[in-house]
């Protein structure tokens, strides 16, 4: 890989990695406590850093702990 192409690559994970961050940041901000929680939690069960969870690792987190608290309510 040249140098260029590297460079990019480092800035795109970069790029990632602030958008996981930020996009977990805004979501525990948004939601309740135990929700929040539940995936704070979830993430930890991984064994990774929160800025190595990958949007479709968090995604699926906050689709499951949804539907798990509406089969709850319903």
């Amino acid at each position: 890989m040249d140098k260029q192409a590297t460079g990019q690559a480092l800035d795109l994970d970069h790029l990632h990695r602030e958008l996981v961050q930020t996009t977990a940041a805004l979501y525990v901000h948004e939601t309740s406590s135990w929700f929040s929680y539940r995936i704070a939690e979830r993430i930890a069960l991984l064994g990774k850093p929160v800025a190595d969870v990958t949007l479709g690792e968090l995604a699926a987190f906050m689709e499951e702990e949804r539907a798990a608290v509406d089969r709850q309510v319903a």
